[in-house]
């Protein structure tokens, strides 16, 4: 995506009378800022007895509508970056900057939660591999030299209401004189459709955008952004077609919004996913994954946090695969433990009768739990894939857990520890990925298959 910019008139809903004019501009990664000629009182006044107070803060901006060459658009949730022209204690600016969480251009949406959309389309980083369709053929007989796209054939599968759909946008053969000879060109990229039980807000389409934008680099090996989407109003355009015939046409407004992860749609494909709807049908993945994801949500948004914002110190990413790996031990297993309550309780009771010390008995009760450890959490993990699939990351999972522990507890406890090296992150990572691909209910042999092809790639 280039730099969007819209020039326009900008206000607060009901207060159009106050529009000020200014340019909004989007960047490739969505970042989005509005410089307005003027700008907003964000003073915070409170009316009091004989006037009104002002207060030491000021306010953020909800939501502003604008104006652009009569096409609409909405910003949400707009913070102040910098001003001039207001005196000391506020007042309107003579110029504003702010900074909007997101932007929906094509529409005035009241808020995030208002539910304004029918459907979605939504296109994601190495969707067309994943879905493994068969998109041209290719006529090589009798010396031709041609090429035809292949007619879509959707699919789809209900979750919690929802319905998920592959499908596949496509551009026709097009055709460009150059002074050096002729183009000959055609596009098809895979796309989701999802249609709600429902008419759905945009934090709703969000969530579920962000379940998809997973489960494509849970597949991939890699981190997979949101290239677009575009919503489906509720409302519907109305032409007049002859004196007794009116048709419907859908209005689609497309959303943006600051990602960690810029995707980067003209590179080339990812060749080597880790699995794709040849060994996983589209269906099966929906409806496996999603509940997966939304059981697992803390430890998935602690895990593919890291895939998406890899940067940083290894410390940090070390510390994240603990955080991730107990997070999915307790998503998995709730509360098991390793003995019973009753057992527990006797347990603890015995030690406290055989001590007399007072501060000895306190640290008992202190310290003394009946929950798993690090150590046993990932023990049990380690348990849950292919023996042959986890063999090719590691020979002996004892061992890595033996490596990994300490490391850990250096880092967030003692100040020590054997260090955080590359090799124990990469392999952590790899893990957390490997349990995500069993829960998925990949066969041992498709397990084995996703882990050559990652570990293909490892110096």
């Amino acid at each position: 995506m280039t730099e969007i910019t819209k020039i326009g008139r900008w206000w607060e809903p009901g207060q159009r009378e106050q529009a000020q004019p200014g340019v909004l501009r989007i960047q490739e990664d969505g970042k989005a800022s509005l410089e307005l000629i003027g700008g907003f009182d964000l003073r915070v006044i409170e009316p009091v007895e004989r006037g009104y107070a002002v207060g030491a803060g000021s306010r953020d901006i909800e939501t502003l509508f604008g104006d652009c060459e009569g096409e609409a658009v909405t910003l949400f949730r707009l913070l102040e970056l910098n001003n001039r022209g207001a005196f000391f204690g506020g007042g309107q600016p003579t110029f504003q900057r702010l900074h909007a969480h997101r932007v929906v251009i094509g529409a005035h949406i009241e808020s995030e939660q208002t539910p304004s959309f029918r459907s979605a389309a939504i296109e994601i980083e190495n969707l067309t591999a994943f879905l493994a369709a068969h998109i041209a053929t290719y006529d090589r007989a009798d010396g031709k030299n041609g090429a035809f796209l292949t007619r879509a054939v959707p699919e789809s599968v209900e979750v919690d209401g929802w319905t998920i759909r592959a499908d596949r946008a496509t551009r026709g053969f097009q055709h460009k004189s150059t002074r050096q000879g002729v183009q000959i060109e055609a596009e098809a990229r895979g796309v989701i459709r999802a249609i709600p039980p429902q008419p759905a807000s945009l934090e709703e389409f969000d969530t579920l955008t962000l379940e998809l934008t997973d489960l494509l680099t849970l597949a991939a090996g890699e981190a997979c952004g949101l290239i677009r989407i575009t919503l489906e109003l509720t409302e519907t355009n109305t032409t007049q077609v002859s004196q007794v015939e009116t048709i419907e046409t859908p209005i689609w407004v497309e959303a943006f919004a600051q990602r960690i992860h810029t995707a980067k749609p003209n590179e080339s494909a990812n060749n080597s996913l880790l699995f794709t709807c040849a060994e996983k049908p589209f269906a099966d993945a929906i409806s496996g994954w999603l509940p997966l994801r939304r059981k697992t949500s803390n430890a998935s948004n602690v895990f593919f946090g890291t895939e998406y914002s890899p940067g940083g110190f290894m410390e940090t990413r070390l510390i994240s695969i603990g955080i991730a790996a107990k997070a999915l031990h307790a998503a998995l297993y709730g509360d098991a433990k390793e003995v019973t309550d009753e057992d527990y309780k006797r347990i603890k009771a015995t030690m406290l009768a055989a001590l007399d010390d007072a501060d000895e008995r306190a640290w008992v009760k202190r310290t003394f739990h009946n929950g798993h450890t690090l150590r046993q959490r990932l023990h049990q993990l380690g348990g849950v894939p292919s023996a042959e699939a986890l063999g090719l990351l590691t020979p002996d999972i004892e061992n890595w857990i033996g490596w990994f522990i300490p490391a850990r507890n250096g880092i967030t406890h003692t100040g020590g520890g054997a260090g955080a090296e590359y090799k124990l992150v990469r392999i952590g990572q790899a893990l957390i990925r490997l349990v995500y691909l069993a829960e998925l209910g990949l066969s041992d042999e498709q397990q084995v298959t996703a882990m050559r092809r990652l570990t293909s790639s490892w110096l």
